[in-house]
């Protein structure tokens, strides 16, 4: 990870109001406020409560995904009934979503948002929606602004419109007017630019041109209005089955297009197309949308979706055992990560985009790192391998390896994972009383006979056999995702049968299991519910339920991603706010 330079190396007094911390005080004045920003653009209103009652955890509505155990919406009759959606709390940024702001608005490497505190998720994504911000969450707010700023103004010549030997407060008031808009996704108010005027001419009056500009990067970067996702309406009004609801504003369209696709601000384009009616339709967000997914800043959003579906953000901090896994290490682990990176976003946004293909494909990059792990010679561009050995994502040595032990394969955590990521499909929790620990290991039994115990107990069996047999499909895989002919010198039995799916059925391997999976209509279900899930970054409830079968229906067709994100920037549970609870 980058670290930043010490702002220390900047003279001079500091602002009154940043030494006192007014940043720190702005943010921390929005810590108990749970509602989202209502009313109409620009003023900022009040919201409705969370409330997530009735949330599916799975594919379909309202039912756990499990219903007929098909992942699929139970049926509603959606014509005539009127806009319905569920409240949205108000949301801060990500950590991701932190750090690609600040590259987009002052162009630096930095990645200060990694010290942040963790995300806080919702249905499986980071979300940090109608959750305070900690004290600690606060201080590392007020640091990352400082080293921020302090890092920017030593590139002063790339970030101003003007050469820095000429800096007088004309030139200033024209960067920090074009970055307050960037940051607030809004143009900035007289009062709030003629604040930042101030103090500019402090700061330029105590440390010269560059010290001005720091000050200034300073306070936008603590302002409430760059670190939340304000969602303001357009003040228009109607009654919905679940109560009134409002077309969110052209600028707040744009603040969710930009976190959803980009994972960042709104660039110039998509601002200037907000303020000009240009999102008030359905077909000018569709028309933005296809152009973002395809501009090179899509990658991060695309990245970042299966980043945080398949889980392998865990990799950092997955340790393996070096007596056993000696050939693991940071090295690998991030070769790893980046192999599923370059190939969703290869399939998604250059390929054909279908789900079938990120199943199926049995295309690997075998980087100087991960080299030896295929047993091919380094290379830089994805490859063709044997699709008995690698068959689509699941068979990554990214998700492989974050779902294992740290000395051992895991069939529980792999079956456990694929049900509730992929199937929808989750298990509840084991009862209290269940022993969960692993059998030891023994070198005259596989894995696969020593958890037969698991199913050999009623109290583990109704989950282990729903389980384990999906697990099992991945054991030519050892924990760090090698593939392996033999466990030790005991022959592989990676056979099962799915159940309680909508492809019920034996297979004999993870390559036979996924080319069942990419065929099944639960699994595109499932898909299209993690996707909505993730651009409104909380879990659907039965107020989304047309939203969801919407957004199930378009891509049904042909398992098309691309198709699939323009169905969602349509749908209402994109595009509408639930004004229950407003005044």
């Amino acid at each position: 990870m980058n670290r930043s330079p010490s702002s220390s190396g900047f003279g001079g007094p500091r602002s009154p109001l940043v030494a006192k911390g007014a940043g720190l005080l702005l943010i921390w004045g929005l810590t108990g406020c749970h509602a989202a920003a209502g009313g109409t653009s620009g003023s900022p209103g009040t919201g409705g409560s969370d409330s997530m009652s009735g949330a599916s955890n799975g594919g379909g509505v309202a039912n756990d995904g499990a219903g007929a155990g098909t992942g699929g919406s139970t049926a509603v009759n959606c014509v005539g009934v009127g806009v319905s959606v569920a409240p949205t709390p108000l949301r801060r940024m990500t950590r991701a979503e932190y750090d690609n702001a600040a590259r987009a608005l002052l162009g630096t490497q930095l990645q200060l948002g990694q010290d942040f505190p963790p995300d806080l998720p919702a249905a499986g994504f980071a979300s940090n929606r109608g959750e305070p911000v900690s004290l600690l969450g606060v201080e590392k707010l007020m640091s990352a602004a400082e080293a921020l700023s302090a890092e920017a103004v030593t590139r002063l010549a790339s970030i101003v419109p003007c050469a820095p030997a000429q800096g007088n407060a004309a030139c200033a008031a024209q960067f920090y007017t074009v970055l307050a808009r960037k940051a607030y996704r809004r143009t900035p108010s007289a009062s709030e630019l003629a604040e930042l005027g101030s103090l500019y001419a402090w700061g330029e009056s105590n440390g010269g041109f560059a010290f001005g500009v720091q000050v200034v990067i300073e306070r936008i970067l603590q302002s409430p209005d760059f670190f939340y996702h304000f969602e303001r309406t357009n003040g228009a009004v109607q009654a919905g089955p679940s109560g009134n609801v409002a077309v969110l504003s052209g600028l707040s369209i744009a603040d969710r297009l930009a976190a959803f696709i980009w994972h960042s601000l709104p660039d110039a384009a998509l601002l200037d197309a907000a303020e000009h009616g240009g999102l008030d339709t359905p077909a000018g967000i569709v028309a933005q949308a296809e152009r973002m997914l395809m501009d090179a800043k899509g990658r991060d959003g695309v990245v970042e979706f299966f980043n945080e579906w398949l889980e392998i953000q865990k990799l950092g901090t997955t340790e393996k055992t070096a007596t056993v896994f000696p050939k693991y290490s940071p090295a690998v682990r991030s070769a790893m990560w980046t192999e599923t990176a370059t190939f969703v976003d290869f399939v998604v946004r250059q390929g054909d985009a279908r789900l079938e293909t990120l199943l199926t494909s049995n295309l690997a990059l075998p980087s100087a790192p991960l080299a030896p792990l295929y047993g091919l010679p380094p290379g830089d561009s994805l490859t063709s391998m044997d699709p008995l050995v690698r068959s689509g994502l699941l068979t990554h040595p990214s998700v492989l390896a974050v779902h294992a032990h740290a000395d051992q394969s895991s069939p529980v955590k792999r079956g456990a994972f694929l049900r509730d990521r992929v199937l929808c499909a989750p298990l509840p929790d084991p009862p209290p009383t269940v022993n969960t620990t692993l059998p030891a290991i023994d070198p005259n039994a596989t894995t696969r006979k020593r958890l037969e115990q698991h199913r050999a107990n009623p109290s583990c069996g109704a989950c282990h056999n729903l389980i384990d047999p999906v697990g099992f499909a991945f054991e030519h895989y050892d924990g760090m995702g090698s593939y392996r002919s033999l466990e030790g010198t005991l022959p592989i039995d990676s056979t099962g049968n799915l159940t309680n799916t909508d492809v019920d059925g034996a297979f004999q391997n993870a390559s036979d299991l996924s080319k069942r999976l990419a065929g099944s209509a639960q699994v595109r279900n499932c898909m299209a519910t993690q996707w909505l899930r993730y651009a409104v970054r909380r879990k659907e409830s039965a107020e989304d339920a047309c939203s969801q079968q919407q957004v199930q229906a378009a891509f049904s067709k042909a398992g098309d991603v691309r198709e699939l994100v323009l169905a969602i920037v349509q749908s209402d549970a994109f595009r509408f706010k639930s004004l229950k609870g407003t005044p």
